[in-house]
């Protein structure tokens, strides 16, 4: 979880706020890592919810609307931003009229291979993000971590669905954040953002359906 924090806060593009959500244990390490752009929350989750709730899918609809920038990136423990993530998609949104912006942005795969430690030691390739996607082609395919959408998009899914844009139920567990991808780019097709800029530490290979 550091790591990951360490990431993000790490970024060229720098963040302008960073929500850091825990179920408890490691909130007082974390804390020592706070900054004045960082917040360390628990998530209140009881034993009652964890049984019946995906509970990933849960923070994300119950913290994202505590959030207040335009764009959302959301990243767990063992994921990594490499230091031009934000960039990347910052330079790709900061050319277009207000009027035309996409409303997410989807970016190279990312494949590494990692050390009993779990360790970085190289990328093992990527695909070239070089056209749009729609529906059908982002659930198995395209990982969260690769996806950026904006505050826009978020509050028209939150009106489409109910206020909980990721599916909590626990028979959608390993394709959840596909089912959110899918309903965001039936809102507006994401917009290509080429290069691996993120990578996950423990996965060699990213198999994207919970793999």
């Amino acid at each position: 979880m550091l790591q990951a924090l360490k990431s993000a806060q790490a970024q060229t593009y720098p963040a302008s706020e960073i929500l850091v959500v825990d179920s408890g244990s490691l909130i007082e390490e974390l804390g020592r890592w706070r900054d004045e752009r960082t917040r360390v929350v628990g998530t209140g989750e009881t034993k009652e919810m964890q049984a019946s709730k995906q509970m990933p899918s849960w923070a994300l609809n119950e913290f994202i609307p505590q959030t207040t920038g335009e764009w959302i990136v959301s990243l767990c423990d063992d994921d990594l931003l490499l230091p031009t993530y934000l960039e990347a998609f910052a330079l790709a949104a900061g050319g277009e009229n207000l009027e035309r912006r996409p409303a997410s942005f989807y970016t190279g795969e990312f494949r590494v291979r990692a050390d009993e430690r779990g360790y970085i030691q190289s990328e093992l390739g990527l695909f070239r993000a070089e056209r749009e996607r729609g529906p059908g082609e982002m659930d198995c395919q395209i990982d969260y971590l690769q996806f950026v959408f904006n505050r826009a998009m978020w509050e028209r899914l939150c009106e489409q669905h109910e206020g909980r844009p990721f599916p909590e139920e626990k028979e959608h567990s390993r394709h959840a954040d596909g089912i959110f991808m899918e309903r965001a780019v039936a809102v507006s097709r994401a917009r290509p953002v080429e290069g691996v800029h993120c990578v996950n530490r423990r996965t060699p290979v990213s198999r994207f359906c919970g793999g």
